[in-house]
Parts: structure tokens; C-alpha cells; sequence
């Protein structure tokens, strides 16, 4: 069956070095990756340098256009973003449906916060996100709905400085 592979978690949580030693980063559309292809990082007020969330009513049409485009010719599609809530997924069900995908969500919600923190910590400074939006992310996560039963859950998990385990 045709696949679609949805990440969630919080930034830093590994998802895109997850994706990257499954050497399916080609297969990937990213969020990041998008809004650094519609605007370069820009400087914000404290004089850091940050992805723009500016381009988001921009990139998410277009990722959902591309990811349309791909399932139509029955290729493997990955998401990767945060996806904090369960309405996150309504679009993705949708087309999962239209174009007969099974769905799997390599969820790193488990991922401790500490190691989320300093992993993000490590990133170039425009991809660090900031704790505020982190701490929003993972109230969004912890309130939402549980995932639908129809999406297969792939829990991924931390230890120390990478990840060691995917389970069902």
C-alpha cells in the first residue's frame, strides 16, 4: 500500500535527524525547508536570526499542492512539522483517503523536553526555536484528542545524545 508518513513532536525532538538516518529525506516535504525557500532567515528585534513564520499561509497551500502531486503518481510521501494537534491530521486523512495511502505518524512526543531543548540548542541559530513557542507546542500536544485508530502510531523515543528506538 502506498505510504504517508507524518512527524510530530516538538522542535528539537529529532524528527528531522530521525527522517535523515532513515535515508528517507528525499521522500520528505518540510515545513522549515519551504519557509527557507520562500524567504532567507531574517533578523528579528533582539538581533537574532530566525526562520520566518511569515511565509506560513504560503507554504502550507503549497505543501499540501505538492504532497497532492506526489500521491497522484503513488509516490512515498513524508511531512515533516510539528503537527501538535489532532485537526493537524484532517487534511492529511483526507487525501490519505482520496488516493488509497495508509497513514503512520513517527511520533516523538516522548521525547524528553530536556533533550528537545538541547538539541535545539545545537541548531544554527536561525533554526532555533524559541522556549516560548516550544512551551505552546507542547500545551497543544498535551490537550489535544488522541490520534485517530485508523493512523499507525511509531512511538520514537531518546537516549542521551540520539535516538536508539522505534517501536510500534
Amino acid at each position: 500500500m502506498k505510504k504517508l508518513i507524518i512527524t510530530r513532536g516538538i522542535p528539537g525532538s529529532g524528527k528531522s535527524t530521525t527522517l535523515e538516518k532513515a535515508k528517507i529525506k528525499d521522500f520528505t516535504i518540510s515545513t522549515d525547508a519551504l519557509r527557507l525557500l520562500y524567504e532567507s532567515p531574517i533578523y528579528l528585534s533582539n538581533g537574532r536570526l530566525s526562520i520566518s513564520k511569515s511565509v506560513n499561509g504560503i507554504i502550507w497551500p503549497f505543501l499540501f499542492d505538492l504532497m497532492e502531486k506526489k500521491m497522484k503518481s503513488g509516490a512515498t510521501v513524508v511531512i515533516d512539522a510539528v503537527h501538535p494537534t489532532v485537526g493537524d491530521f484532517k487534511e492529511y486523512i483526507q487525501l490519505a483517503k482520496k488516493y488509497n495511502y495508509e497513514i503512520a505518524c513517527l511520533d516523538f512526543t516522548d521525547v524528553p523536553t530536556e533533550y528537545s531543548e538541547w538539541n535545539n540548542q545545537g541548531r544554527a541559530e536561525y533554526a532555533i526555536v524559541p522556549e516560548h513557542a516550544i512551551k505552546r507546542f507542547e500545551a497543544q500536544i498535551e490537550e489535544s484528542a488522541p490520534l485517530p485508530e485508523h493512523i499507525k502510531i511509531i512511538k520514537v523515543k531518546a537516549n542521551g545524545d540520539h535516538l536508539t528506538e522505534l517501536q510500534n
